[in-house]
């Protein structure tokens, strides 16, 4: 083995003991509420790769039906109608605002969101999302009352 080889064979063994003997990743969740599908990744050697590899939770985990509860509550109507076909305004913003209440609380999916109230379609629950943000811009009613809701949630 020549110089050159050697010093190749040297450098390659180097960057090797640095790949092995450097600490696991620590995962840093984003600094939103909801997870992310890509973790920051930040090298800590003070952190075990146990530790770096446990799933991180959101702020704050509540169920649907602690959510809708709270929604119907609020909005002085039954949970049974909210779950229901009813297409009346008053009920169908209130079904809206507890579908956005739910993608921000819990780690559920579109369409098991859309199947908890009353079987709809996962494109629903993006109008509902879609619809109650825009309100809450215009209207100071909804974005109180989505407050408020919020408010009672986390103080659950």
């Amino acid at each position: 083995m020549g110089p050159i080889e050697r010093a190749q064979f040297e450098r390659i063994r180097e960057a090797k003991q640095t790949l092995y003997n450097s600490p696991p990743p620590k995962i840093v969740p984003a600094p939103t509420m909801r997870a992310t599908r890509r973790p920051k990744i930040v090298h800590d050697r003070n952190v075990s790769w146990a530790e770096a590899m446990r799933p991180t939770l959101r702020p704050y985990f509540y169920t649907m039906e602690a959510i809708t509860k709270q929604v119907a509550l609020y909005f002085q109507i039954s949970r049974r109608e909210l779950m229901s076909q009813r297409r009346h305004r008053p009920t169908a913003r209130a079904r809206q605002v507890g579908m956005y209440l739910c993608r921000e609380f819990t780690y559920q999916s579109l369409p098991s969101i859309g199947h908890y109230y009353g079987g709809r379609d996962h494109t629903t629950v993006i109008h509902a999302l879609r619809k109650i943000g825009d309100l809450m811009r215009d209207d100071p009613e909804i974005h109180r009352a989505v407050n408020d809701l919020r408010n009672i949630i986390k103080g659950m």
